[in-house]
């Protein structure tokens, strides 16, 4: 791994961020965080942490009918503590990836989209706390994490963009 870290940092020297930390996979954690995250149990990360995994997740702990996400984010915002728990559960599977993306990019900024970007406020301290524990500590330290304007049209309207992009390519 180091050498492949070496390499790394020498062929990226010229970088606009400069320290040599992109793609460095010594701060990756070597067994699951969590283990609803584990693919052999088809738990991926969508199925913990996206807006349905939430509402199900709700519904088989609070037998309600109708457990949607602004419901919910409304009993955690206003101090529910089973939902903010829920909230919190979801959030660690953010960090973990947030983490994960963080040590091997070393991104400038991640702009979260999607349906979940609304809980934002709800999910943020649990996956700080995550991404934080979790990252490449340099890199952790440089990234800027961001909602999308867009909320939950962020994915299809970048889809939508980079076929634009593409067909313009073409012509």
């Amino acid at each position: 791994m180091s050498s492949f870290s070496s390499l790394d940092r020498h062929r990226r020297r010229d970088s606009d961020r400069g320290n040599g930390l992109e793609g460095f996979p010594g701060h990756w954690r070597r067994r699951r965080l969590d283990p609803r995250l584990d693919r052999r149990g088809k738990r991926h990360f969508e199925d913990v942490a996206a807006g349905p995994a939430i509402e199900r997740e709700a519904h088989e702990l609070f037998h309600l009918e109708a457990c949607k996400l602004p419901q919910l984010l409304e009993l955690a915002r206003s101090g529910h503590t089973r939902v903010q728990e829920l909230f919190a559960s979801a959030g660690k599977a953010v960090g973990q990836v947030l983490s994960i993306l963080i040590s091997t990019f070393n991104p400038e900024m991640i702009v979260l989209g999607g349906g979940v970007s609304h809980a934002w406020d709800v999910l943020a301290p649990s996956a700080l706390e995550t991404m934080n524990l979790w990252s490449q500590p340099i890199a952790v330290r440089q990234v800027q994490i961001v909602v999308s304007a867009l909320g939950e049209d962020a994915g299809i309207l970048g889809a939508a963009a980079a076929a634009k992009h593409a067909l313009l390519q073409e012509i």
